[in-house]
C-alpha cells in the first residue's frame, strides 16, 4: 500500500528574510540528491519535529501539534518554512544562503535558533541511513487561504 503525506500550510503569521549556513544548506541538498524521489523526510527527534526537503523549500512539522481533517483530507500543519534560497547570490560556496523564513505559528517564531541546532544533528544521523527519502507515496503540501 502506497502512502502519501500530507501536510497543510497556512497562511504566514510572520516571516523574514534570512540566511541559512553555508554547510547546512549543502549538506541538506547532498542529502536530498541521494533520495530517489527527490523529497526527503529528516526525523528531529530531540524535537518530535519531522523536516521535509524538497527541491524547492525545507518545511518543519511539529509531530505533537495534532492531526486535522481539512476538506475531507488528514494531514499535519506546517510550522516553519525555509523558502526562497537564493544561492546564486554568493560569491563562494562556504557564504550562507539568503532565504526566507515563515512561520505558521507563533510559537514556532520562538522556536528558530533550537530547528537550526537540531536540523543540523539529524542531518548528520539521516547522513548514516543508506537510502534517505519521503514515504513511497512522496507528501503533499496543501496550502489553506484565508477566508
Amino acid at each position: 500500500m502506497i502512502v502519501r503525506e500530507t501536510f497543510f500550510r497556512p497562511e504566514p503569521i510572520a516571516s523574514r528574510d534570512w540566511a541559512l549556513s553555508a554547510d547546512l544548506y549543502n549538506r541538506a541538498l547532498l542529502l536530498r540528491s541521494k533520495s530517489k524521489d527527490g523529497c526527503l523526510f529528516v526525523p528531529i527527534r530531540s524535537m518530535q519535529f519531522q523536516a521535509i526537503i524538497d527541491r524547492e523549500e525545507i518545511l518543519f512539522v511539529d509531530g505533537q501539534g495534532g492531526y486535522r481533517v481539512i476538506d475531507g483530507q488528514g494531514g499535519r500543519m506546517v510550522d516553519m518554512s525555509w523558502t526562497a534560497f537564493h544561492p546564486q547570490t554568493r560569491n563562494d560556496l562556504t557564504d550562507p544562503v539568503p532565504c526566507r523564513v515563515e512561520f505558521y505559528r507563533e510559537e514556532a517564531v520562538k522556536l528558530l535558533n533550537r530547528v537550526v541546532s537540531e536540523f543540523d544533528t539529524a542531518l548528520d544521523l539521516a547522513s548514516q541511513r543508506k537510502a534517505p527519502s519521503c514515504p513511497p507515496g512522496g507528501a503533499a503540501i496543501v496550502r489553506l487561504k484565508r477566508d
